[in-house]
């Protein structure tokens, strides 16, 4: 059994929606108003190539003035975490996504906001360049609002690749990308690798790190070049409702699974750990045997 600490439930019933991806369960973005920014970015099953990789989240939630990062089925978010083992709020942080997307522009502004009472223990966003070290950007967990200003490394004219880990311990959503006016997010194709899963509890978030870059999912997909998607969430308790979300994807190369000190913890009796750990295993294995 992993440790790990013991979070409180939380409930929250609001509705999102499935955004259709690639094979892989990768999904873009596409903007046809570059000088004027996107706002948000317009999610789109097209195939590449595309102006906005979103890296690490399955169900993006857009509407008419912004982006959610959304890494569950909509059932996690609207149900009891008594009935799925895991809490709807912290459901709805952003622990192993990122955003990456290509330009000249000197300068680009990416806006967030906040919305009080969702989970937010602060915000550290990372941000590389042209595959250099990473820059950290810190926000208060207060916060409501954030503008991450982006100012090229690089000669004037030189085209630079921009990947933004999102924090892990919130939830930013996404109001605007705005390169400096005349210039635009270029056109590229993303290259495919294949899907890590990883499943657990507050260590696989990365509860005690500073941000995504540090948990040791993200850790295990950078040395193993694959793409991570963390289904992990603090507090949780084994969820069967969460691995039924695994039909979603195809040719998942490794999952991980470091839970169950929340369902101990709180009282569940060793042979009950064992029946719905087996639970949690035979879906994984009825939906992915070869992984």
């Amino acid at each position: 059994l992993a440790s790990g600490d013991v979070e409180s439930a939380e409930n929250d019933a609001a509705a999102h929606g499935d955004i259709p991806g690639d094979e892989n369960g990768e999904v873009f973005a596409t903007d046809t108003r570059p000088t004027e920014g996107i706002v948000p970015p317009v999610v789109s099953a097209a195939a590449p190539p595309v102006k906005l990789w979103i890296r690490g989240i399955r169900y993006p939630k857009t509407t008419a003035t912004q982006t959610e990062f959304l890494r569950f089925r909509d059932v996690i978010y609207k149900s009891s975490s008594v009935t799925t083992g895991i809490e709807p709020k912290k459901a709805r942080t952003t622990t192993g996504g990122s955003l990456v997307f290509k330009t000249k522009s000197p300068n680009v502004r990416l806006s967030f906001e906040f919305v009080a009472g969702q989970e937010n223990r602060g915000s550290v966003f990372a941000v590389r360049q042209n595959g250099g070290a990473s820059q950290y950007f810190s926000v208060a967990a207060d916060a409501l609002s954030y503008n991450l200003e982006l100012h090229s490394n690089f000669a004037a004219g030189t085209l630079v690749t921009y990947r933004v880990i999102l924090p892990h311990y919130s939830n930013p959503i996404l109001r605007e990308i705005k390169p400096d006016l005349g210039h635009v997010l270029q056109e590229f194709t993303p290259p495919t690798r294949s899907p890590y899963i990883a499943i657990g509890d507050s260590i696989s978030h990365g509860a005690g790190q500073k941000g995504t870059f540090e948990t040791y999912p993200w850790l295990v997909s950078e040395g193993l070049n694959l793409e991570l998607y963390s289904l992990a969430v603090g507090g949780s308790k084994i969820s069967v409702k969460a691995a039924e979300g695994l039909a979603d994807w195809t040719n998942i190369r490794a999952i991980t699974i470091l839970i169950g000190f929340n369902d101990w913890r709180t009282g569940k009796s060793i042979a009950q750990l064992k029946t719905d750990y087996g639970s949690l295993l035979n879906k994984i294995r009825s939906l992915h045997p070869n992984v």
